[in-house]
């Protein structure tokens, strides 16, 4: 799913963390039938919540708006990506335990050049690019029962 932005209601997220809109303040499209959408848990609707604002009027966040002790019940599953221009470079910054035991290896760090296996690097430079050129955040479903990203069309 592609998430669009919801209007910024403040630059910081209560300290509680508590941020609360109906579900209709969250839309969504799925990329693979353009039909609208919802995040539909509990925790992904939290997630998307705080990333809208922390990004207040920017298509993205910057790195100091966002600390993962805010968002620690999906840490998880989170990857943080770094984007450097000129020439276009990708830096993981935070990659979740999910994505390391789903992968075999851990990506914290790691620059997307050095990605050890190629074609997985091709695809999810791809993906980098399209979030980029759409400038709205990405959430994939899992797969229920095998815990696998869904493969994107």
């Amino acid at each position: 799913m592609l998430i669009t932005p919801l209007p910024p209601t403040s630059d910081k997220v209560p300290e509680d963390g508590a941020i609360s809109a109906p579900d209709s303040e969250i839309p969504a499209v799925n990329d693979a039938t353009d039909l609208p959408g919802r995040p539909d848990t509990a925790d992904l609707k939290r997630l998307l919540q705080y990333w809208n604002v922390q990004r207040g009027q920017r298509p993205f966040p910057r790195r100091r708006d966002l600390d993962p002790l805010d968002f620690w019940y999906m840490v998880d599953r989170v990857s943080l990506i770094e984007v450097h221009e000129n020439p276009q470079r990708y830096r993981l910054r935070l990659v979740g335990g999910f994505w390391q035991r789903l992968m075999g290896f851990e990506a914290t760090g790691l620059w997307l050049e050095d990605w050890p296996h190629p074609n997985q690097r091709k695809l999810t430079e791809a993906s980098y690019e399209r979030l980029i050129a759409g400038r709205v955040a990405a959430l994939r479903a899992a797969r229920h029962g095998r815990g696998l990203p869904e493969p994107e069309v």
